[in-house]
């Protein structure tokens, strides 16, 4: 865990994907509460399944810098997986607590260096509150009851998987007194246990509900496209080595090879019949894995959510004896990869910050205040992870009245942004356009909303393109920046 909180607060744009957008929109809610945000962005406080880390993050920029905001979460983060996870093994049996180590090994997932704070954060939050229902599960006291639903309705406004997952654990177990009597003489169901569970299960799910409904009503913004779209059979299976592959397909052979050998390691030794509930816990987030769709409340990737605490669940169980105790193979073999995977992640991380800190330099020439629009041609050679998917917002982080394409608000992102409002919304043709050559440019929304097109890579044909309309203003390492032309005709 030191190891991967030295390499998480080292590098400056660190980590990546949404997490520059996420970032600009804490620094925009710390201004609106200073009165200094710029007029196109509106806060309000309500019950949105993401205003918990929004709130805590622009808390942190308004008392300290949006740099120093960031470090602090991702601190926060990467302690908080690893102790979830000792925490809930500890809880159900003292004895595996070693196995813990497998969060420090998934530590850096793609769900993390792809920018999913809040869900990261939501998901060590929800093993830490498995870990406090655990020992309670049988209570019948509403005062426990309450406790465990305000939890619930926390983990709620942090990020939605973040309760969902542990619902998902107290609807398991409420089948436990069926499945593994107290005593081996025992045989038939117990069903006191069973009604108990079930009642603080029905006890659980009415904030997450509540808040849900109260968060679609209180929005009064149009609601966004609400389809839904499944992954194909090929992309679910492909998909399933999300939390083990980041940076390379080498390095993510190795983490997901070190975690199927400590898995077996780990179940080898354990009596499937003594083991309890948990097993079926994982074995139930990988079925909603399997059974959801990929696009669904305006918000993509919702099914992969499932996978990262399905991953470390999947090591939790109890026996009556010594034989679940952690193997010292296991044990030095995560520890090692773990190592490996950190150093790695150093590695790309300081190639990126070269990168990226190019593009800034660049985009810190444009005159402010400004709407620029950012287009990306050049991904970088980092395999899933995506450093300049939303590089832009690093000018809105610096400079607030500056204004990107694809800053996340609600509206067009769904409810549970609706706390966070920008009006008028820009044009956004996609920051990857320029990869898509099928897709033409509107340029009469451009010339309504924008002054300068940047462009992030050398590609030719995106360059012709955006020169047919607007005039190159000035360049800098890999990155060009093109005045609109007002006065030109709608191609």
């Amino acid at each position: 865990m030191v190891a991967n909180l030295g390499v998480a607060v080292t590098p400056r744009f660190f980590p990546y994907g949404d997490t520059p957008n996420h970032l600009a929109r804490y620094t925009l809610i710390a201004a609106s509460w200073s009165g200094t945000a710029p007029a196109w962005v509106h806060f309000r406080w309500l019950p949105t399944g993401y205003i918990a880390i929004d709130v805590i993050g622009a808390a942190l920029v308004a008392l300290t810098s949006p740099i120093a905001a960031l470090r602090i979460l991702v601190a926060a983060y990467v302690i908080l997986l690893p102790l979830g996870a000792y925490a809930l093994l500890r809880a159900v049996n003292p004895r595996t607590v070693g196995w813990s180590i497998v969060a420090c090994l998934l530590t850096f997932n793609w769900y993390f260096l792809a920018g999913f704070l809040s869900y990261s954060i939501g998901i060590a939050l929800a093993l830490l509150w498995l870990a406090w229902w655990w020992p309670r599960r049988d209570t019948t006291k509403l005062s426990t009851r309450a406790v465990g639903a305000a939890g619930i309705a926390g983990l709620y406004l942090v990020h939605m998987a973040a309760a969902a997952t542990a619902l998902v654990a107290v609807g398991i177990a409420c089948l436990e007194p069926a499945l593994w009597p107290r005593t081996s003489r025992d045989e038939r169901p117990d069903h006191r246990r069973m009604l108990a569970r079930v009642t603080s299960a029905a006890v659980y799910s009415i904030p997450a509900v509540a808040l849900n409904l109260l968060m679609k009503a209180s929005s009064t913004l149009p609601p966004a496209q609400d389809g839904i779209v499944f992954r194909s059979t090929r992309d679910k299976l492909l998909h399933l080595a999300a939390p083990f592959v980041s940076f390379s397909r080498v390095d993510g052979i190795a983490v997901a090879s070190a975690y199927l050998i400590a898995f077996v390691l780990c179940w080898s030794a354990r009596r499937f019949h003594a083991v309890s509930v948990w097993p079926l816990v994982a074995g139930a987030l990988l079925l909603c894995y399997f059974v959801c769709p990929v696009f669904l409340f305006a918000a993509w990737d919702v099914d992969v959510r499932f996978l990262l605490p399905a991953a470390i669940i999947a090591f939790v169980g109890t026996t009556p004896d010594r034989r679940g105790d952690p193997s010292a193979v296991g044990i030095l073999l995560l520890a090692s990869v773990t190592l490996l995977h950190a150093w790695n992640t150093s590695r790309n991380a300081t190639q990126i910050d070269v990168s990226v800190g190019n593009v800034l330099a660049t985009l810190r020439q444009i005159p402010q205040p400004a709407s620029t629009l950012v287009l990306v041609s050049d991904e970088g050679n980092f395999f899933r992870v995506d450093p300049f998917l939303h590089a832009g917002e690093w000018l809105t982080i610096e400079h607030p009245s500056a204004r990107v394409n694809g800053l996340f608000s609600g509206g067009a992102n769904g409810a549970y942004l609706a706390h966070f409002i920008v009006r008028p919304e820009l044009y956004d043709p996609g920051v990857h356009w320029a990869g898509i050559s099928t897709i033409s440019l509107d340029w009469r929304k451009i010339r309504q909303d924008y002054n300068y097109i940047a462009l992030v890579g050398t590609n030719r044909n995106a360059q012709a393109r955006i020169e047919s309309e607007a005039a190159p203003y000035f360049g800098g390492r890999a990155t060009t920046v093109y005045t609109v032309k007002r006065d030109s005709r709608v191609k």
